[in-house]
């Protein structure tokens, strides 16, 4: 079996059963991780046929270059996809989904509501919350975490699991970590599709959570078929609120 890459590094396959692919998303109101569960037998396919959805649309609409797949540039038409019809857009979209439920990810959604948690940095927190799910719920076997850049924490998300993983995840329900393992990888997300693929699944999370119905029905109809695609495989789909 060929090693899976993430970006310029190659790391063994024998070193994991499972690749976590983590991605933020968030508005005033929330902060969410959405953690993307793929078994590793899956990834270099499911790597293969997004890539291959992003050059189809290069080609097919003359694009000076092949786009980064990102939820709200296309659902909002915006950066790449500027200026192109909602109906491609929403194609697009589509077609990225469907590639990668081929993969049968395991989907994770933890959210801190960002109004109560003022005293605490709402990123680490999400994340706890996430790896904790991504650690219960995502199989069984050395899960291998890949997030994309974030300088800000990045230094603080690596000494998190580790702690978790010696020391448990505190809080009011703690866990200790066992299936993560402690080598979290930051990638950029441009150079990884899977990477593209979390960002797509938590900004639609995102979307339907802040926003109960779009402006026009079009939108609305559009996003909840989007939805429909992701929805059996989602497994946590949890906002926490603190009672103060």
């Amino acid at each position: 079996m060929r090693a899976p890459r993430y970006g310029t590094l190659t790391l063994r396959a024998v070193d994991w059963a499972r690749v976590a692919y983590m991605d933020e998303t968030h508005t005033a109101a929330s902060y969410w991780i959405c953690g993307m569960v793929v078994h590793v037998d899956h990834v270099l396919s499911a790597q293969a046929v997004l890539q291959g959805v992003a050059e189809k649309a290069a080609a097919n609409y003359e694009m000076p270059k092949v786009p980064e797949l990102h939820g709200y540039e296309l659902f909002s038409r915006e950066g790449s996809f500027k200026g192109m019809p909602p109906r491609v857009c929403v194609g697009i979209y589509a077609d990225a989904l469907d590639a990668l439920v081929e993969a049968e990810p395991v989907i994770i959604l933890r959210g801190v509501d960002r109004q109560k948690v003022r005293m605490q940095n709402p990123h680490r927190l999400a994340w706890r919350y996430a790896i904790e799910s991504v650690d219960e719920l995502g199989g069984e076997g050395p899960t291998q975490v890949v997030a994309d850049e974030h300088a800000e924490t990045e230094q603080a998300l690596r000494g998190d699991i580790r702690s978790y993983i010696t020391d448990g995840t505190g809080g009011w329900k703690p866990r200790t970590i066992k299936n993560v393992l402690p080598g979290l990888k930051f990638v950029n997300s441009r150079e990884n599709s899977l990477l593209q693929a979390a960002d797509l699944v938590a900004y639609l999370h995102q979307r339907r959570f802040n926003v109960p119905a779009e402006s026009d029905a079009r939108s609305q109809s559009a996003r909840e078929m989007l939805w429909t695609k992701l929805a059996p495989f989602v497994r946590a789909e949890r906002i926490w609120t603190p009672p103060y």
